[in-house]
């Protein structure tokens, strides 16, 4: 799930920004020139997460055919779609966006997973799924947007089973983003704690600062054809994310997190 500011009048506010990805050829070569070989073309995904990062995630989820994860915060499901095909598990993508689940679920049907990736309303701290039914969880760039991290944490660990695994990445914020609203997030190792998981790994992701302002730098570039391809609404949203976003790089950290249900 990528997280630009949104169109306030929209009604669902992701909505003109993941059309206008779809339409966008300057998007999606912005995103494939910033990340190279590292660029998981598969997934397509409209946020952060690398080739790296979704190979390590898929060794540390540790999940087969058998198994059931969840995307939570899946946006427009490349990410997950592209954990189900490289395990053969099945697939639950939450997310609050109508507008994603649209996408997702055409994507899922494109590439011959419908039968085994489904993809349904919820937030991360009210996901209606049962209890345990999870075998691993997995989330990229997305924790930080839930309101209360604690409750997300808590609910993630209700539905996964014992020793399932959470696997994500997302951004500490040392100062809180005014852009994005937020309070500081300084480490997530005490609300996963709180909430029952066993931290494995919390590690900063590599190159991603760079990789970052080359992208926003990037998007600011191509304001004309990106107007052009996207619309007014979601070029401006853009555009304003792309300007903003870089004067606070310097006071966040991504990082990966494998954390286990205790």
């Amino acid at each position: 799930m990528s997280h630009v500011p949104h169109p306030d009048t929209a009604v669902d506010r992701y909505a003109a920004l993941y059309d206008g990805y779809v339409k966008s050829p300057t998007l999606r070569r912005i995103w494939a020139t910033t990340y190279l070989n590292d660029y998981p073309a598969e997934a397509e995904p409209y946020g952060f997460v690398t080739q790296t990062d979704l190979r390590r995630m898929a060794q540390e989820l540790a999940i087969g055919p058998q198994d059931t994860f969840a995307d939570l915060g899946c946006g427009r499901g490349g990410p997950g779609l592209w954990m189900a095909r490289q395990t053969g598990a099945s697939l639950i993508g939450i997310d609050a966006s109508p507008a994603a689940i649209r996408h997702a679920t055409a994507r899922a049907s494109e590439l011959g997973l419908q039968d085994r990736a489904r993809f349904q309303l919820g937030e991360f701290a009210s996901t209606n799924l049962a209890d345990g039914m999870l075998d691993g969880a997995m989330s990229t760039d997305a924790l930080l947007f839930a309101p209360d991290i604690l409750v997300a944490c808590q609910e993630i660990a209700r539905i996964l089973r014992a020793d399932g695994y959470f696997v994500f990445t997302s951004f500490e914020l040392f100062k809180a983003s005014i852009h994005f609203q937020l309070a500081p997030i300084q480490d997530y190792r005490p609300m996963l704690e709180a909430a029952g998981f066993s931290v494995e790994h919390y590690e900063e992701t590599s190159d991603w600062e760079r990789r970052m302002r080359l992208l926003l730098a990037g998007i600011v570039a191509e304001e004309v054809n990106l107007r052009r391809e996207v619309g007014d609404v979601a070029a401006a949203s853009l555009h304003q994310w792309a300007s903003n976003r870089p004067k606070e790089l310097a006071d966040a950290r991504r990082v990966l997190i494998v954390a286990r249900r205790k």
